[in-house]
């Protein structure tokens, strides 16, 4: 282990408990990470692949809902900040956050886009396939406008912003530009 490391590791340990019941700001793509297990018995009469019997499923918060979990889990407040779609996807990803003391309110509803899912397909934990449910675009101005207001209302309270971006749209080089003129307070 490298002395940088574990000078980090240390300089980690010491002050995480700073973290404690203070707001960090995460802005960025958010999606909800669906993962499929199950066994193969047999291949398709249809094509040559495997056919999945599937055991179990379950959900996981993914991409920037990932970083708000963690957050919540060191003891601070996270504030997510994200575009979600009309659909089922955004509904079982604000359960998740609830369930992770994750707030939902920084969320904003686009009827352009879907709720990025991601699902995995897994058998003797090996990952057979990924399929994405996605729409990767910009938000329109109307959008931006509206995450930029959240963020102007949020920002006096935190102690962090952490920008997490996954290329998914939500952040552009014009909404990033924007985020970092903001004067943001340090722990």
């Amino acid at each position: 282990m490298s002395n940088t490391f574990k000078d980090y590791a240390s300089f980690v340990r010491q002050n995480i408990n700073k973290l404690d019941q203070k707001k960090v700001i995460i802005i960025g793509d958010v999606g909800l990470d669906e993962y499929v297990f199950g066994s193969v018995r047999r291949i398709s009469p249809e094509a040559p692949v495997p056919v999945v019997e599937v055991e179990t499923q379950e959900f996981r918060l993914g991409l920037a809902a990932n970083v708000a979990q963690n957050i919540s889990s060191l003891g601070g407040v996270p504030y997510l900040l994200s575009i979600v779609g009309s659909d089922s996807a955004a509904e079982d990803l604000r359960k998740l956050l609830k369930k992770a003391n994750v707030g939902t309110d920084g969320l904003i509803t686009s009827l352009d886009r879907p709720t990025t899912r991601k699902t995995r397909i897994m058998v003797q934990n090996h990952h057979i396939v990924r399929v994405d449910f996605e729409r990767k675009q910009f938000l329109n101005e109307e959008t931006e406008v509206l995450l930029l207001k959240k963020l102007n209302e949020q920002i006096d309270s935190c102690v962090a912003v952490i920008v997490q971006d996954y290329a998914k749209g939500v952040l552009s080089k014009n909404l990033i530009a924007k985020i970092v003129k903001l004067r943001f307070p340090l722990f």
